[in-house]
């Protein structure tokens, strides 16, 4: 029984209010269908248990956040204030030990009150007659599950940037999660029990906005969401795709004919430097030269200039040079999310049609799809 009417002020610690809208601003829409139908963020005022519930969705997440306040005054009511300009001010506001904030609405129902030592400032109150409203759901059913943020970050680039479901999605079948366009894949372990006979797959991006919010979490599922409990005051509502994921892992073949060894950094290091010249051709490819113990790194534009840089990698590679041509970002992409230092490539020598494989450790594996033949050494 919530209503914008109702006079009401609550008072925080800074630091609380502004972590808070911190993280529920990443997940608010700022502009398409989503902006239309749920932007701005929610503050559900609760007199009567003290406490606080601030709400955001973009349609597919739903996140919500439970706080105790210094203190609440006045009437239960429901807040929806526009999220660029909530949270520009309120990352603005002094924190530190005794620094509070206050919010009211009592001068005008319309309006949002915020007062933190001699700074005010006045908010448009927004109505919330068509904003989506859930619920708090029950923890008691849900599965601790270890890693689940880093395990999604591994393998989320792989994902579909455009496009319709499922391959803008994450796959998760209880055994690992994985990710895919086709023309890339990443798969890396993550043991979900409940998903095991209930494979699910989520929107891809949905865990970007609040990835540095997540680690060890817990888990659960409806019919068409995924729960998720970060902790005791978070709860995380992500929308479930109906549509069948491909069979991806039986993909991964493993039985390359060449592999070798390199160091993670190193190579991200020429990669990166390399690929200044897309910048004024967004169209050139990244060569990689493998062979003669050396992996060298070469791009080019339309204009004739060129930019190469070599890696040297002892006792590994010692075949005839092979050149491979990729879509720049995948092959970075795939590498930078490796978890370990140290990372294996292995690919078929002779046979051009097929991906090269990254093993980068913890079990995180990678496919990129060269974007032409390969090219031998006479």
């Amino acid at each position: 029984n919530w209503s914008i009417e109702r006079m009401t002020r609550v008072t925080f610690e800074s630091a609380t209010l502004q972590d808070m809208i911190s993280k529920a601003a990443r997940v608010a829409p700022i502009k398409g269908a989503a902006f239309d139908k749920a932007s701005g963020i929610i503050l559900d005022i609760d007199t009567a248990n003290q406490e606080v519930i601030v709400k955001a969705t973009n349609i597919e997440i739903f996140y919500l956040e439970i706080t105790n306040p210094i203190e609440v005054l006045g009437e239960s009511v429901r807040w929806r204030i526009p999220s660029v300009i909530l949270d520009a001010i309120t990352s603005k506001l002094s924190i530190g030990s005794g620094k509070q904030v206050t919010l009211s609405n009592e001068e005008n129902p319309s309006l949002l009150n915020i007062e933190s030592g001699r700074m005010k400032a006045k908010v448009r109150i927004m109505s919330d007659e068509y904003y989506p409203h859930w619920n708090v759901f029950s923890p008691d059913d849900l599965s601790l599950v270890s890693e689940f943020a880093t395990r999604i970050k591994q393998v989320q680039w792989a994902a579909a940037r455009t496009g319709e479901p499922p391959l803008i999605g994450i796959h998760l079948d209880g055994e690992v999660v994985i990710a895919t366009d086709r023309f890339r894949i990443s798969m890396a372990p993550c043991k979900i029990p409940d998903l095991v006979d209930n494979p699910v797959t989520i929107p891809g991006s949905i865990f970007a906005p609040l990835m540095k919010t997540l680690g060890d979490v817990r888990l659960g599922r409806t019919e068409n969401q995924l729960l998720i409990m970060p902790d005791d005051a978070t709860q995380i509502r992500a929308a479930i795709f109906g549509d069948e994921y491909p069979e991806i892992k039986r993909i991964f073949k493993r039985d390359e004919t060449s592999n070798f060894q390199f160091n993670k950094e190193s190579l991200i290091e020429i990669i990166d430097r390399v690929m200044v010249m897309s910048k004024n051709d967004r169209n050139t490819n990244l060569s990689m030269i493998i062979g003669r113990e050396e992996v060298a790194v070469m791009m080019g534009d339309s204009d004739g200039s060129l930019l190469g840089d070599v890696v040297e990698i002892p006792g590994h590679a010692t075949h005839k040079r092979v050149t491979f041509k990729f879509q720049p970002q995948n092959i970075l992409d795939a590498i930078q999310a490796c978890p370990s230092d140290k990372v294996s490539m292995y690919y078929y020598e002779a046979e051009p049609k097929k991906p090269i494989r990254l093993d980068g450790g913890m079990g995180y594996e990678a496919l990129v799809m060269p974007l032409s033949t390969v090219q031998k050494e006479e």
